[in-house]
């Protein structure tokens, strides 16, 4: 059941989105939404070229959207071809002994994880057999920073 209102950004390499969701009923519903054309040479490849540029097409298209949106907090989408997920299945465990067994989960990916990324978990389910599924994502912290940049230089959160 939907509690709290959202919003969202998302880049890519030709466009930006911005939409906000409000709680109406226990149900999430749109309350709004707006995108606008990026400039060439501001993202490529998924990557942020000119994070100044970026930030500047982030502020218009914020300043457009009716009605008007808060700064944040805001959730990024990051682009799919960088980030890496596995969901995979641990033994039942308690605290410190849960995250050593997703640390070392983690670190028997290290040729598929390379150096020089952020990655988070979660755990999002329990299989039938007293195992917990978890949910691992990481990303290239050059990836991350660029994009981090940008909508700290547009002044969103």
């Amino acid at each position: 059941m939907a509690k709290t209102p959202a919003q969202g950004l998302l880049v890519t390499d030709t466009t930006i989105e911005v939409l906000a969701l409000k709680v109406a009923a226990g149900k999430y519903r749109i309350s709004s939404y707006g995108w606008s054309q990026l400039p060439k040479g501001v993202v490529g490849g998924g990557k942020v070229i000119n994070s100044r540029a970026l930030a500047g097409e982030i502020k218009k298209l914020m300043a457009t959207v009716r009605p008007k949106l808060n700064l944040g907090p805001v959730v990024l989408g990051l682009p799919q071809a960088y980030v890496f997920l596995k969901v995979f299945a641990l033994p039942k465990f308690e605290g410190k002994d849960l995250e050593e067994a997703i640390g070392w989960h983690m670190e028997s990916l290290s040729p598929v994880i390379p150096e020089n990324t952020y990655t988070s978990y979660e755990v999002v389910g329990e299989s039938g057999d007293k195992q917990i599924l978890v949910i691992v994502a990481a990303v290239q912290k050059e990836i991350v920073d660029a994009y981090v940049e940008a909508v700290s230089l547009a002044g969103v959160e």
